[in-house]
This record gives structure tokens, C-alpha cells and sequence, in this order.
């Protein structure tokens, strides 16, 4: 494991090494979400949801299913005007 460019981290080893860290990671609530930079893809992000997933699932930080809805919706934000309905108002084409 070492800390490369940009502050990013870089974790090696066996589905059990990275999901460890990960565990770890998020226990000592220094973090709330991660991205997966996969090196290689397809192949190293099927590797990561089939192997990784599931043990994060195990340990309780990783959901097995989402709520319904948009994210927008759970958060109870109202919904806004996308940028083109903006626009054809504001331009008199609606």
C-alpha cells in the first residue's frame, strides 16, 4: 500500500487485503465513501464487485440493496427545473 499522485491510495493485494483496509478505513470514520480507480477495465472492476463486494456487504458498509427513489428524493430535496426547461423559459420558447 502507498500513498501516489494526488493524494490517492493505492491498495494491493488479495480481496481480503483490500477489502480489510477498506474496513479499516471506514471504521476509524476518517472517511464516508470511496471511488474505485480500477486499473484495468473491464476486468479489474468485475474483480473488485464479484471478490471486494461482498465481504464489505459481510462487514455491514457496503449496501446489499438501495432505497427506492432518486437521491435527490431521500435527501427530501424539491425538484428543479432542469437547465434546458431554464432556458426555453427564459428564451420565450416555452
Amino acid at each position: 500500500m502507498r500513498r501516489v499522485e494526488g493524494g490517492h491510495r493505492l491498495v494491493a493485494g488479495t480481496a481480503d487485503d483490500v477489502a480489510a483496509d477498506i474496513i479499516a478505513w471506514w471504521h476509524s470514520g476518517i472517511v464516508d465513501g470511496f471511488n474505485i480507480q480500477a486499473p484495468v477495465l473491464p476486468d479489474d472492476l468485475s474483480d473488485f464487485v464479484e471478490q471486494v463486494v461482498p465481504r464489505l456487504q459481510d462487514a455491514g458498509i457496503f449496501p446489499r440493496q438501495y432505497e427506492s427513489g432518486s437521491l435527490r428524493e431521500r435527501f427530501g430535496l424539491t425538484q428543479v427545473a432542469s437547465s434546458s426547461d431554464r432556458y426555453l423559459k427564459e428564451s420565450g420558447s416555452a
